[in-house]
């Protein structure tokens, strides 16, 4: 049987304490940090502590072997009368249409810094695509990757990856479809009563095919504890909602275990640098508080100091300033890059990206959103009229996805309607004389004897003075 989140939770949890239990558990989501913590709850009322000690048995998913796992089901328990076998981040229910999602774990893997968990990720990803060796992307990785990689977060995440991965002479995690494997097993435990009925199982994933025939067979033997947020028949602001208040629910937990409150603002500055993961989301909110110490308020402050601000965090304000033509804001943000190393041809290149965005962002203010746009409307206007009926379902189109790296669809409801608002402060002759200014600028920086720093800051300057009058007098002759 299938059931839903915490509600599932709690009665699966009564079931076992009556003495109520099925062979298999499947705990999946959207969230590893909830799956772990149901398979912990689940095990707890299953043994006692003494019990774990001789009759738990834990296996790290992409390390699996089914020959042996069945064994161990085969196997009755030496002591106490239950024994319990957990795959954590099982990957027996990927399939080729998994992948996009394990590179998106790993991609959320790797801006919380956890870069062992994102190449593994990235690895069980390669293995799903079956890339043998590492070495076969350089070739072979517009094919396979090109989609994954539409943004300059993208392309800094792939380069990291590659990197160790070469550096710690890694290979892909290869993949077997063992799902029909343990599919045969549970249904002949079943019929055959061969599998011991002292022995669980229970899999955890935020991947499930629910396409695959093992997934069918272990709603009809036993439970499938689902945390995903259901999407489909809903409206999206609802499912946004639904986020937001699971990662609330979770930081009233924290704070009131440790007597500490969120000051004005600080919950959504928090969750803006995190999104809506909530394991990222909880790890970075236990930093904040341990930061705090005796200081009972979390305030904005705070959150900004621990969390701190990124490279990408720099250049996304760049670009929004540059949008606004806010010369001041965009030289801080510019000399913010400076400070933290960051490359000048990066900046450069993002600095690109953003005009590239703003032509792609008025072409469609005019072909697609016609009468319908109005940049004096708010963000909750905007998502009831715009974002969630016209823009949502282009979002979940691939092949719209997949036809430029510069899609605008893909950027939260708030950055694009700041994107469309930008792209109204400049003529298409402006935002295409900029590009012409980028491509020279980029060419002196490579070649000409002047400090490439100047060249970046007068490139800044003459895209903010006036809807770039200085470029009409000085460059378009050029």
């Amino acid at each position: 049987m299938e059931l839903r989140s915490e509600i599932g939770l709690s009665n699966t949890l009564e079931d076992i304490k009556t003495g109520k239990l099925f062979p298999v558990y499947l705990v999946c989501g959207d969230d590893n940090y909830e799956i772990i913590e149901a398979t912990h709850k689940i095990i707890e009322n299953i043994l006692s502590e003494r019990e774990k000690v001789t009759n738990l048995e834990i296996v790290e998913g992409g390390d699996e072997d089914w020959n042996k796992i069945i064994q161990s089901l085969n196997t009755f328990p030496l002591f106490g009368s239950r024994r319990v076998i957990a795959i954590k981040e099982t990957n027996i229910f990927y399939s080729k249409f998994s992948v996009e999602k394990i590179i998106e774990k790993s991609k959320v893997q790797f801006e919380a810094n956890d870069i062992t968990e994102a190449i593994r990720s990235f690895r069980m990803a390669l293995g799903v695509l079956k890339i043998k060796e590492i070495s076969e992307l350089r070739d072979r990785r517009s094919d396979d990757l090109h989609e994954f990689v539409e943004d300059q977060k993208s392309e800094k995440w792939l380069n990291k990856m590659l990197e160790e991965c070469l550096a710690q002479n890694l290979s892909p995690i290869i993949f077997r479809d063992d799902s029909d494997q343990l599919d045969e097993y549970l249904k002949k435990g079943q019929r055959d009563k061969g599998m011991s009925p002292q022995n669980i199982l229970i899999l955890g994933t935020e991947e499930v095919d629910k396409r695959k025939k093992l997934y069918k067979t272990i709603s009809d033997f036993g439970v499938v504890i689902n945390f995903s947020v259901q999407k489909t028949k809903r409206d999206p602001a609802e499912v946004e909602g639904d986020e937001k208040r699971g990662l609330l629910q979770k930081a009233t937990e924290l704070l009131k275990k440790t007597d500490k409150v969120f000051g004005k603002g600080s919950f959504e500055v928090l969750a803006n640098k995190t999104g809506y993961n909530i394991g990222v989301f909880t790890n970075e909110l236990e930093k904040v508080i341990l930061s705090v110490k005796d200081n009972k308020k979390i305030e904005i402050k705070d959150i900004e100091e621990v969390v701190g601000r990124t490279k990408e965090d720099s250049i996304f304000d760049l670009q929004n300033a540059l949008g606004r033509k806010d010369l001041e804001r965009a030289m801080v943000y510019f000399k913010d890059l400076l400070g933290q190393d960051e490359p000048l041809l990066k900046i450069l290149n993002g600095i690109a990206n953003e005009i590239r965005h703003l032509i792609v962002a008025k072409e469609f203010i005019e072909k697609v959103l016609k009468g319908k746009w109005n940049r004096q409307m708010d963000v909750g206007a905007f998502k009831k009229f715009i974002y969630f009926p016209i823009i949502l379902p282009l979002k979940k189109t691939r092949e719209e996805q997949g036809k430029s790296r510069y899609n605008i669809y893909r950027l939260p409801s708030d950055a694009l309607l700041e994107l469309l608002r930008s792209a109204e402060n400049f003529t298409y002759k402006e935002l295409y004389l900029f590009m012409k200014l980028l491509a020279e600028t980029d060419v002196k920086m490579k070649s000409v004897r002047v400090d490439p720093t100047e060249l970046l800051e007068k490139a800044l300057i003459d895209i903010c003075s006036n809807g770039g009058g200085k470029v009409k007098d000085s460059r378009v002759n050029a």
